[in-house]
């Protein structure tokens, strides 16, 4: 029954960008063949357009992060399943480093680091050092950017 109403919800989602991404947060759910259908969803979103491809990026990341983050959950995908959605990650990566980074300035960002007894100042440290290392590479790309020569 509930596998029958999941196949119908990935049916409908086809080329709708916000039902493939609402279908993602339910993934431990799905059986292999459901998985399989939603990855290849994400795949065929990512490549309608730019908006298309940074919605699915952004997602994508943040959902992989949250399944590093915790990494004894119950909901936990197989690390199968995480590969094929890290190489979709990885292939729609945005090149401009001001989105790809925008996550890392909200509040409580999904940093994909496992800690044990939720260590915080630990995660902050991280944090602040992913902090840094981000706006020196946005940095190098604004200079990048200025003095290009075309």
């Amino acid at each position: 029954m509930i596998s029958e109403v999941i196949d119908r919800l990935l049916a409908d989602a086809s080329g709708d960008v916000e039902r493939v991404l609402a279908l993602l947060d339910k993934g431990w759910q799905f059986n292999a063949t459901q998985w399989t259908l939603v990855q290849e969803l994400l795949d065929t979103t990512a490549d309608q357009d730019a908006d298309a491809a940074l919605q699915v990026w952004r997602a994508v990341r943040h959902f992989i992060a949250r399944q590093q983050d915790y990494p004894n959950a119950k909901w936990k995908l197989s690390s199968t399943a995480l590969q094929s959605l890290e190489a979709i990650r990885d292939r729609v990566e945005p090149a401009n480093p001001v989105l790809k980074f925008q996550w890392l300035f909200g509040q409580q960002p999904a940093l994909g680091l496992a800690y044990p007894d939720h260590d915080y100042d630990e995660r902050q440290t991280v944090l602040q050092s992913k902090r840094f290392s981000a706006i020196q590479e946005i940095l190098i790309d604004c200079v990048f950017t200025l003095y290009r020569v075309d």
